[in-house]
């Protein structure tokens, strides 16, 4: 690992850094890096890691006064993690390459922590944006201070990770991110520390997530196998309160019907082929987590693509 950058700053506000992990991501890391520079919060470090791209990212990311970091391809969950081992902030905030920060995220973030010294997380609002950076949606957070954890175990509002500044300290000497969690590592570590101590939210925007074909959340087969099983590792938490098992229940019902209907929809209309191995995978998962799937892609062979879209809605 190879880094070159800026010394931390010496101020006596608390020190901030920004991880941005980046496989070839030279279409957008530019913004993403400029959002993270021009926060009205003053002490800043930008912790940049390239996961081994090939687009010629490296070059575009030491255009900036940023803190560089050489890393191989691990995956986002790696690099977050070579990020925390470079940096020097005793607050973190993820960014991925391809979203940006609103210029007061940091300072939203950091006033409220300060507020409540508790708190392991502060989270704000996002928005959901389309590929051009054109806004579609504002998500809101609902949370409360003393159920955190009941909430998450319903669902990850959180959603976005740059939405949220972590208290270092929480994080501990390990890994944060587990590579082996790939598109739900965040939800796996929200849920790690809320069970640890409280978090807090707000409602101002503080980032822009952008919706596009290569995002996670399209993944449907590996968000539906991963967050199963960051899922069934919160039975021993959740098994001895009624309030965490009513949750608990009803989150596992939530996570098999949403990424099990979209793996179903996937596998009954895709206009790409997918290889036999790929497709017996699918459908052990979908006989596993959401049987109805099963049935669906059977009398799919039969059925319009738009009725297939309609009967999973309503299911």
């Amino acid at each position: 690992m190879t880094k070159t950058g800026p010394e931390e700053s010496s101020v006596s506000r608390p020190l901030v850094s920004i991880i941005i992990p980046c496989y070839n991501g030279r279409e957008f890391v530019s913004e993403a890096i400029e959002s993270a520079l021009a926060q009205t919060y003053p002490n800043v470090e930008v912790v940049v890691i390239d996961d081994g791209s090939t687009d010629g990212s490296p070059e575009t990311i030491q255009r900036y006064p940023v803190l560089f970091v050489q890393g191989t391809h691990g995956g986002v969950s790696a690099a977050r993690n070579l990020g925390i081992e470079a940096s020097h902030g005793e607050y973190l905030v993820f960014l991925d390459s391809d979203d940006r920060l609103l210029p007061h995220a940091i300072e939203s973030g950091l006033k409220l922590l300060q507020r409540h010294p508790a708190c392991a997380m502060a989270v704000g609002a996002h928005n959901i944006a389309a590929h051009n950076g054109e806004r579609i949606v504002m998500r809101c957070k609902p949370c409360q201070l003393e159920n955190g954890y009941e909430m998450l175990l319903r669902s990850n509002f959180i959603e976005c990770t740059s939405s949220v500044v972590f208290r270092r300290s929480f994080l501990g000497d390990g890994l944060a991110f587990r590579p082996s969690l790939s598109g739900a590592e965040d939800y796996e570590l929200y849920l790690r520390l809320a069970r640890e101590a409280p978090f807090c939210c707000h409602n101002e925007v503080v980032t822009e997530y952008r919706l596009h074909s290569s995002s996670a959340s399209r993944k449907s087969a590996m968000m539906l196998s991963h967050t199963l099983t960051v899922f069934s590792e919160q039975w021993p938490y959740a098994k001895g309160s009624l309030r965490y098992l009513r949750s608990f229940l009803y989150g596992s019902y939530f996570w098999r019907r949403k990424y099990g209907r979209q793996l179903t929809v996937e596998m009954a209309t895709s206009e790409t082929p997918i290889s036999a191995q790929e497709r017996q995978q699918a459908w052990r998962l979908l006989a596993r987590s959401y049987p109805f799937g099963i049935i669906v892609l059977l009398v799919s062979r039969i059925l319009p693509r738009n009725l297939v879209r309609s009967v999973l809605h309503r299911a």
